[in-house]
C-alpha cells in the first residue's frame, strides 16, 4: 500500500545533550524506519543531535538540516522557514 509513495521524515532533536534519552530515542526510531524498506524517505533534520547521529547512516537521504534550531527559543520567522521547507516538498506522507 505504501510502496511507491514519497515520504518525508522530520526528526526533531535538541542542539545540546541535555535531552540525551529523547535524542537517542528519536534517532533510534528514525534508524529503524530507514532500515525498513517500506518506510524510506527523505529527511529534514531539525536540531544538531539528530543531524550528528543521522548523517553517519543516512547522509544520502538528508535533503536539508537546520543547525542551531533550538539554541535559543525559536522565533516565528525561524519556524516559518522550517514550515516553508517542509511544505515545498512534494510528498505523500510526512512523519
Amino acid at each position: 500500500d505504501s510502496e511507491g509513495k514519497k515520504k518525508l521524515i522530520i526528526p526533531m532533536t535538541s542542539d545540546r545533550g541535555l535531552c540525551g534519552g529523547v535524542n537517542s530515542s528519536v534517532v533510534k526510531d528514525v534508524k529503524a524506519m530507514i532500515r525498513t524498506e517500506a518506510i524510506q524517505g527523505d529527511l529534514i533534520l531539525v536540531g544538531d543531535k539528530g543531524r550528528d547521529a543521522l548523517t553517519r547512516v543516512a547522509a544520502k537521504d538528508i535533503v536539508v538540516s537546520f543547525k542551531d534550531a533550538f539554541k535559543t527559543p525559536p522565533t516565528f520567522t525561524q519556524v516559518c522557514v522550517i514550515a516553508e521547507e517542509i511544505l515545498s516538498r512534494p510528498v505523500d506522507t510526512i512523519t
